[in-house]
């Protein structure tokens, strides 16, 4: 077979699928002629250097080509053409493989998502309205550095202060527009390349991966304090710069004030908030407090109530975990605390809580039978269960029926015992008549205690409740409060009790309210 100087033969015997794989020879003068096949304006071939655009997204990201395919036809069949015969664009396939996603693996693109690698700053003086450019754009959170895409210019704006374009988002087929966006990183506009003017591997431009430190741009001869030296600013002696364990800043060891005495490197101002943090739990624990190998009470039941609320997430940790979201737990006490050195290397403080509640544990049998006593749902976010998961259908709320039965089939009995306190409160018998009246709707009995007996102060249930003349209820140790900052009205309808007035503890009411929410006195 004879073939012209500037023309590459095609081996008819080829496989079918790589039948474009071939090298580029190496000549200076790019000329139709070289590559018959190929449509002019897609001279790109194997190990160039490219942007490929991201289809679901439309964004472009630097990519080399790997390989040069044609489509194959509908039939599955991919028939060698003439020599002489150009290939239409939409036929030719390029296998590129991104730089900075190299899991993504080879990934096949039409010759309209493939393009040369843009590698040309365009300065402010030489954008102009209308000018098509690649700009870099975050459609989240605009104030960031995002990906990059194609833009058109609509407009160009230059203050004493700043340097910003407001630019339409070209998404390609990902999407149509993104309009009137406000580019601010206005020193990294690219210049979409000429088809053909290709960048060769040799010739590898600088990555568009923008400065690291958005204070300093990565200016060696400018003082940062945040990449270099937190104090002086510095980027002198990187060896004698040692990392804060909390907040990740660099300190020059001789910058240090004062100098650093402990094995875990922490800077001043997070060593101080680290303490706090440790300090305010051990307080909790009945033992004197040791910032520095920590202690055990002798007496746990002594300490200080802690509220504990568990994670699903903690499920890795503790079998004891809610199977779904959050779940509170109820009191605990910090029987120990002491520091050791975690999986990485650093210094973390542990705590042991015990369990000190009179309700029972929500993992526990007779804790779910509360809970479905209580109609206690899991609550979601607005839209969380409409959200259809592809493939699985809608969330649906499990115990739903469940608690619907409850409700329906079961109201709520007081025991013999309750039923005489509450008549016995004849200084509440109004509310009280109120209230029981909403015995039939089962747990919301509950919610309408809670409603009626809520202390306007403290917005919780009373504890030690005082039942003013005036006929309402507050806690005793908010009315002391009120009057000790000399006020002496009552807190709910400002009615003078005067200056000598007895706060007396409405014991029975208190005994009602304990029974019905067990253990809600705990840590007031």
């Amino acid at each position: 077979m004879r073939t012209s100087p500037n023309t590459v033969a095609v081996d008819t015997e080829m496989k079918e699928e790589n039948w474009l794989t071939f090298r580029r020879p190496q000549v200076h003068n790019k000329s139709l002629t070289r590559y018959p096949y190929l449509p002019h304006q897609h001279l790109n071939e194997i190990n160039d250097l490219v942007d490929a655009r991201d289809m679901n997204m439309g964004a472009w990201f630097e990519a080399q080509v790997v390989n040069v395919t044609r489509r194959k036809a509908a039939n599955g069949s991919c028939a060698v053409a003439d020599q002489q015969t150009t290939i239409p664009e939409e036929d030719v396939i390029y296998h590129v493989k991104y730089e900075d996603y190299p899991e993504n693996g080879v990934v096949e693109l039409s010759s309209s998502d493939v393009r040369s690698r843009a590698r040309t700053i365009l300065k402010w003086h030489q954008l102009e309205v209308g000018q098509v450019v690649m700009v870099n754009y975050n459609p989240d959170e605009p104030t960031e550095r995002g990906f990059w895409y194609d833009a058109e210019i609509l407009q160009k704006r230059e203050t004493k202060l700043i340097r910003e374009i407001n630019a339409k988002i070209l998404l390609g087929e990902a999407g149509d527009s993104l309009n009137d966006c406000r580019i601010i990183f206005v020193d990294d506009i690219y210049k979409i390349e000429e088809p053909g003017s290709v960048c060769p591997i040799s010739a590898r431009p600088l990555k568009r991966d923008g400065p690291v430190c958005k204070a300093c741009k990565d200016n060696p001869n400018k003082t940062c304090r945040i990449c270099a030296c937190h104090i002086c600013g510095g980027k002198q002696d990187p060896d004698k710069q040692l990392m804060c364990d909390e907040c990740d800043m660099a300190f020059h060891i001789y910058c240090l004030n004062p100098p650093l005495s402990e094995e875990v490197c922490y800077c001043y101002g997070c060593s101080e908030r680290v303490g706090l943090f440790i300090l305010a739990l051990a307080l909790n624990c009945s033992a004197p407090i040791n910032d520095k190998n920590g202690a055990e009470a002798k007496d746990w039941r002594a300490g200080k109530p802690v509220r504990v609320v568990r994670n699903v997430k903690g499920g890795k940790h503790s079998k004891y975990a809610p199977v779904e979201g959050n779940r509170y737990d109820g009191i605990y006490k910090v029987v120990k605390y002491w520091p050791e050195t975690g999986k990485s290397g650093f210094l973390v403080w542990r705590y042991l809580l015990r369990r000190d509640d009179e309700e029972p544990a929500p993992w526990t049998k007779e804790g779910k039978d509360r809970m479905k006593k209580l109609g206690l749902t899991m609550q979601y976010p607005e839209g969380y269960l409409e959200f259809d998961a592809p493939g699985k259908g809608k969330r649906k709320r499990k115990s739903a029926g469940l608690c619907a039965f409850y409700l329906i089939f079961f109201p709520y009995k007081l025991t013999s015992q309750q039923k005489s306190l509450i008549r016995s409160d004849e200084a509440n018998e109004k509310l009280w008549n109120e209230v029981l009246e909403a015995l039939k709707d089962g747990p919301k009995f509950l919610n309408k205690v809670e409603e009626a007996f809520l202390c306007i102060c403290c917005q919780e249930v009373v504890f030690r409740p005082v039942t003013t003349v005036c006929q309402h209820n507050v806690c005793k140790d908010c009315l002391d409060r009120s009057f000790k900052a000399d006020v002496y009205s009552c807190p709910a309808c400002r009615y003078d009790l005067g200056k000598n007035y007895t706060m007396q503890v409405n014991e029975t009411l208190q005994t009602i309210l304990t029974q019905l929410f067990p253990g809600y006195g705990n840590g007031r």
